[in-house]
């Protein structure tokens, strides 16, 4: 992994409870998610699930909500 990404399945795991919207317990990505891995840069969250027997990818800007598609 690029020193600028961050890891954030564990945490991301943690926080999946009203599935599709996955709501954090922080305000804000770096907050929840431990540090900021590229400052002042606006970053992207991608998230790799699967749905239905299918592998889906999705993105999200910095600090939107996270809301995963549940067809596919």
């Amino acid at each position: 992994m690029a020193a600028d990404s961050v890891n954030v399945t564990e945490a991301l795991q943690k926080q999946v409870r009203t599935f599709p919207r996955i709501t954090l317990d922080a305000t804000g990505y770096n907050a929840s998610f431990g540090r900021d891995p590229l400052l002042g840069t606006l970053k992207q969250l991608k998230i790799r699930y699967r749905i239905n027997g299918k592998d889906v990818e999705a993105s999200f800007a910095e600090n939107a909500p996270i809301i995963l598609s549940m067809t596919k």
